[in-house]
């Protein structure tokens, strides 16, 4: 899915590209989803699955809001290269990805909010925004995001290896030390893939190549 670019309609930027409501047609959004990435559930997939039981595993990301009220803020958020902002909250599903979305609960002359998915631990621009959610971008072809999708009703399109190719049957535990303290978090959820494997990931299949905020938006 393609990442809308920086903007508002009503106020304008340098270095910021603006869409205006005639230059295409609206973004339109339709009912809530089920994120399977949320800490909650990641969990629940991961006690559904292991015997390893954990109260809770540690995110890998957030998944902001922010809220600009001035120009400045806007191009403070424009100067951040490696964040990436969509116009419209990813937990809706798209009916249609037009040029522009009109969030309806911004009155009149303000600001519309942003959305961005940051590693945690990101440095973030001096802009008012709010944690809409903790999530856990577990290794797409896994069991434990398989199972994610499942209790989310979601469609999951992944591969899980054959046994004896890094992921093998759910009773084959991933080591109990796989923390965001290791090299290889959260790689190392896959059960031969030790904290400190030298080569990142093990060379094993991980998220599809998407951006961590594109992955959010595309489950």
């Amino acid at each position: 899915m393609p990442a809308p670019t920086h903007e508002t309609a009503q106020h304008k930027a340098p270095d910021i590209e603006f869409r205006e409501a005639s230059d295409s047609l609206p973004t339109i959004l339709g009912a809530l989803r089920q994120n399977p990435y949320t800490v909650a559930r990641i969990t629940q997939a991961w006690n559904n699955l292991y015997r390893n039981t954990r109260s809770s595993i540690a995110p890998t990301h957030l998944y902001l809001k922010f809220t600009p009220q001035s120009e400045a803020h806007l191009q403070m958020l424009s100067q951040q290269d490696d964040l990436i902002l969509y116009d419209y909250p990813l937990e809706y599903e798209v009916v249609q990805l037009g040029g522009y979305y009109e969030d309806p609960n911004t009155p009149p002359g303000q600001l519309q909010p942003l959305y961005a998915v940051v590693p945690v631990g990101s440095p973030l621009p001096n802009v008012p925004y709010q944690i809409v959610e903790q999530l856990v971008l577990a290794p797409y072809h896994t069991h434990l995001t398989k199972e994610a999708f499942r209790i989310t009703n979601n469609d999951w399109s992944g591969e899980v290896p054959p046994p004896g190719l890094g992921q093998g049957t759910p009773p084959d535990d991933p080591t109990d030390n796989c923390t965001p303290g290791c090299p290889n978090y959260p790689c190392c959820l896959y059960p031969d893939v030790p904290c400190d494997d030298v080569a990142p990931c093990g060379g094993r299949p991980t998220n599809r190549p998407l951006a961590p905020c594109t992955q959010v938006a595309d489950w």
